[in-house]
């Protein structure tokens, strides 16, 4: 590999590290939150755990007229799209972390090979 072209290659990973930054920043902010006690008891607890039980028995309930139950499902679709996406947060970051990691790996290797 010619020596430009390998400096070509590290500007393309720093900027692909950047990149990945702003996922593992996300993700961090999130798990800021779930270590946040309000966080916890409001959300965690009291929205996705409680809340949700409470819907999903609420949503059995056959003395329900049909458009409450539609009303039911439809809140617990938008909970456990909420849910989701958190996930996805928490995933992506630990992903992105993964990147990040490989990417200063072979930097590394780079410098090494001058």
């Amino acid at each position: 590999m010619q020596d430009m072209n390998k400096e070509e290659y590290r500007e393309k990973l720093q900027d692909y590290i950047e990149e990945n930054q702003v996922e593992v920043e996300l993700a961090e902010r999130f798990e800021r939150l779930q270590d946040n006690e309000d966080f916890k008891v409001l959300f965690t607890e009291g929205l996705f755990r409680d809340h949700a039980a409470s819907l999903v028995l609420q949503s059995n309930d056959p003395r329900l007229a049909k458009d409450e139950h539609e009303l039911i499902i439809a809140e617990i679709k938008g909970l456990s799209s909420v849910h989701q996406y958190l996930a996805a947060v928490h995933m992506r970051g630990a992903n992105a972390a993964d990147k990040i990691r490989n990417a200063r790996d072979t930097i590394d290797e780079l410098n090494n090979q001058e």
